[in-house]
């Protein structure tokens, strides 16, 4: 890029006035007394028409040094696509809380982002909003072992299948060496980056907290290439801050990770129009009992569903997704087996099954999705997560790792009776207290922290009507 030193060198003698908003008035006169040189590149949109934001990011030797972030409108055939009541965030390094919001500030107490510069180097950035000795541009960096494929990868066939096989066998003490893995996995070196993050949580570390007075940890991964959705599972991070049991993150925070399509308007109205698949009565299958059998208390709640929205049969769910006809649905709920981005409910063989690519409806905004069964979020089995999302549905709840059958049905009673007795809570703080209402039974302990949030927390559920009063 040239740059005009002669405006550079008087701007340096006489000094520079810069405006609240620099972008605009370069909008308005592209010719200011802080612009000092122009550079043009090419911007690749995705084919989802709206508002969309774009960040730079300026690094020296692997710490970024400020962030410019900027709002565009995506068209598709008219302006109007970004004259909706949709609501964006262009959060940068600071991160978003969807709870907060409309309020003073949306930022959460604090933001961890993992950032592929080139193709082999993955660096990871921390910043704390809520810290009185910050600045206001402050972060730390740190430099990662891995590249995000090979992070992906490592997660998959090391750390989850840790967790999954920790889950299997019920060994606590397995599953927490495995969350403390997971820190050095992140965080390998010694340092003042990972000085700097443990004193953040340990600041705020705390068991009294529920959904709603929780401190935030805003997570996401920004690769430089189309990798597969996958979230980073932060919640199952054992961070050394104290010398007990429960350091897991996520029964002390909530953690926000944003979708690939992020949309966080909020309803007016609470979402209502449930959708659900769950398995037929008398399978004669022991874990389908078992998921029913836990799951009986929450679907017993939802009997206000109607008929034609209840679905018992994989094949028939696969119709509905792909289809764009009524009856609408804000709120899908799954109970099943998944694999290989598949759902059924017939472990054996396998069908009838749904395939991921079956979805073709398109969700109203916003929307969500509860898929309570094995590994849907899981990095490279996540593409239920990817499509539901790219249709539409901008709140995904999904497990991380395989699930124990009866802990999918107690997850889901245990979140269904929080709706009902906390009808103003969102699904975010729904959510938190729902793991960690688990967490505190000996059946399942830790292993409630399997379901993860993605997307916006900021929406609220109620039951069905015919199904709210009983």
């Amino acid at each position: 890029m040239a740059l005009d030193l002669a405006k550079l060198k008087k701007g340096q003698r006489t000094g520079l006035k810069t405006p609240v908003s620099p972008l605009e008035e370069l909008r308005t006169s592209p010719d200011q007394d802080f612009s000092f040189g122009r550079q043009s590149v090419r911007i690749r949109t995705t084919d989802l028409p709206g508002r969309g934001h774009i960040a730079l990011s300026f690094w020296v030797n692997g710490r970024p040094l400020d962030e410019i972030t900027a709002s565009f409108c995506i068209e598709d055939t008219s302006p109007s696509d970004c004259t909706d009541s949709s609501v964006t965030s262009n959060y940068g390094f600071h991160g978003v809380d969807s709870l907060r919001l409309g309020s003073s500030s949306s930022q959460p107490d604090g933001a961890l982002t993992f950032v592929q510069l080139e193709s082999t180097h993955l660096f990871g950035v921390f910043r704390c909003n809520t810290c009185s000795d910050w600045k206001l541009d402050e972060y730390v960096s740190w430099p990662l072992e891995d590249s995000p494929a090979t992070l992906a990868a490592y997660l998959v066939n090391s750390t989850l299948h840790s967790f999954e096989k920790a889950a299997e066998k019920g060994d606590d003490a397995q599953f927490e060496a495995t969350g403390k893995s997971l820190f050095n996995l992140l965080f390998p070196r010694p340092g003042l980056a990972r000085d700097r993050f443990i004193h953040f949580i340990a600041a705020r570390y705390s068991h009294n907290v529920t959904g709603s007075t929780a401190p935030s940890l805003f997570v996401r991964l920004l690769p430089d290439n189309d990798l597969e959705t996958f979230m980073v599972p932060l919640s199952l991070m054992w961070v050394p801050v104290k010398a007990e049991n429960d350091n897991f993150l996520g029964l002390h925070f909530r953690v926000e990770s944003p979708l690939d399509r992020q949309d966080y308007t909020a309803p007016s109205q609470c979402l209502s129009n449930w959708v659900l698949l769950t398995p037929p009565r008398g399978t004669k299958r022991p874990e389908l009992d078992r998921l029913l059998e836990r799951a009986d208390a929450g679907l017993h709640l939802l009997r206000g569903v109607s008929r034609e929205r209840r679905l018992d049969d994989p094949a028939k769910f696969g119709e509905w997704v792909g289809t764009s006809n009524d009856p609408i649905a804000d709120v899908v709920l799954v109970l099943g087996h998944h694999d290989h981005d598949m759902i059924f409910f017939n472990q054996d063989d396998e069908t009838p099954a749904v395939l991921s690519t079956a979805i073709e409806r398109i969700f109203p905004r916003p929307s969500l999705a509860i898929l309570a069964a094995c590994g849907t979020g899981k990095p490279g089995a996540a593409d239920f997560v990817r499509r539901f999302n790219y249709h539409g549905i901008n709140s995904v709840i999904a497990t991380s790792v395989s699930v124990d059958a009866g802990l999918a049905g107690a997850f889901v009673s245990t979140l269904v009776a929080i709706i009902k007795n906390h009808p103003n809570e969102t699904i975010g703080a729904a959510h938190f207290d729902a793991v960690k209402a688990l967490a505190r039974k000996d059946a399942f302990r830790d292993q409630a922290l399997i379901f993860n949030l993605m997307g916006n927390g900021n929406l609220r559920l109620c039951l069905p009507a015919a199904a709210a009063d009983q």
